[in-house]
């Protein structure tokens, strides 16, 4: 943040002139009393102002289970709290003494803004045969630049962690990119696809919904995009940018250690080239119960996972996406920076005509960008990447001046 009057909260900034607005709010005193009004607290913390007396009214009081579910673990384990909303919704339709009616809303699909002075249009687009939710939001102009993708982090939906890839997408766009994030399958608003569970973070499915989300945005050049995405979203971008060779990818803070949840039931997908699950072959042949053949076998657990570590290691993959021409731009804090040490700390070149390998280590960012400086952090070092790679000559002094 820098020395104004703004106030930051986490993941949202609000200016001198919100925060001066919300502070003038009073409840009016000669005004009626409400007829109802419904107060939830979390279990076990009562309220700390007595709101129905200053309301001049009595309340229907009651607990809101969920909460800690909600707000207090890590964004990838969030749960809606289904039942406090039941509750809230059963109590607005008890208190509703108008006879139901029907209503027609007009769909809108597309939308026309004005941003930094320039003319921009956000459409609701279907990707694939799921019909992947998405936002694209264009230039004005098409300018033939790669389409950027953006992926979803973890459980947040289309809009990005603290709405970075709405924020991206609109200064990009100004650029000539035209900037498409999008829901996976069975996350947001995707459905997922049939058989398959709903709000299941890196699902195998993620492979698919990449491969197809490129498919229909670049039909004739599936490779001509650009891969963006933050701790899940950064891994599974990755991951694809292997199978799929795109233009560049740009992976924010990825996670490269952990258990795909296919495991819980059977083997590891034979896509993931660069996960690290905590489950390791040696765990499985630990695991077998007759003595004599976990000796018969030893050698042969250790030489897999000598094979399997150099494979997953970062500069093998990393080698392979720079010698398929792919910009690769990652940009993590300290510790998520440490699978990438032998890359860091390597000596090896990129050979002539490959793709460029960067990666940056931000020390004090934590891995969700929450606060406001990081986030301009990150986005003025891709930014910077994106105009000096891809961007037409014409377009990059418009979003050097926005992304400042």
């Amino acid at each position: 943040m820098d020395d104004t009057d703004d106030t930051e909260l986490p993941g949202f900034v609000f200016s001198a002139q919100t925060v001066a607005d919300l502070g003038s709010l009073v409840v009016p005193v000669d005004g009626p009393a409400p007829s109802r009004v419904l107060l939830l607290t979390r279990p076990g913390r009562p309220a700390a102002t007595d709101l129905p007396a200053a309301l001049g009214t009595v309340a229907d009081e009651a607990e809101a289970p969920g909460q800690d579910l909600l707000l207090e673990v890590e964004p990838l384990h969030h749960v809606v709290p289904y039942e406090t909303i039941d509750h809230i919704v059963s109590w607005l339709d008890a208190g509703n003494r108008a006879a139901p009616s029907a209503i027609s809303a007009p769909r809108r699909d597309v939308a026309s803004m004005t941003h930094d002075g320039a003319v921009l249009t956000e459409r609701i687009v279907a990707l694939g045969p799921v019909g992947l939710f998405a936002i694209a939001t264009e230039p004005k102009v098409a300018t033939g630049s790669p389409t950027v993708l953006m992926l979803n982090s973890g459980n947040d939906w289309h809009v990005g962690p603290n709405r970075l890839w709405v924020d991206l997408s609109r200064r990009w766009a100004l650029a000539g990119f035209r900037c498409v994030r999008f829901d996976e399958s069975g996350l947001g608003d995707s459905p997922a696809r049939p058989g398959k569970e709903a709000h299941v973070v890196r699902a195998p499915e993620a492979f698919d919904d990449v491969a197809e989300a490129a498919a229909a945005l670049e039909p004739d050049d599936p490779t001509n995009v650009i891969l963006v995405g933050l701790c899940s979203g950064a891994y599974q971008a990755l991951e694809n940018a292997l199978l799929l060779a795109p233009r560049a990818v740009y992976a924010v803070n990825p996670i490269l250690h952990f258990n795909p949840p296919e495991l819980a039931t059977g083997p590891m997908d034979p896509r993931r080239r660069i996960c690290r699950p905590a489950t390791s072959f040696v765990q499985v042949y630990r695991w077998l119960p007759i003595a004599p053949l976990r000796r018969r076998l030893g050698k042969l657990a250790w030489r897999m996972v000598h094979l399997l570590n150099r494979r997953q290691d970062p500069s093998n993959w990393l080698d392979q996406l720079r010698g398929n021409g792919v910009e690769v731009l990652v940009i993590c804090g300290r510790d998520e920076a440490r699978p990438f040490r032998s890359v860091i700390e390597g000596t090896r070149g990129p050979p002539p005509g490959s793709g460029e390998i960067r990666i940056d280590v931000i020390d004090d960012i934590d891995h969700a960008l929450m606060p406001a400086w990081q986030r301009i952090e990150v986005t003025r070092r891709m930014t910077e990447h994106l105009l000096g790679h891809f961007a037409p000559e014409q377009s990059r002094s418009i979003a050097r001046r926005n992304s400042a």
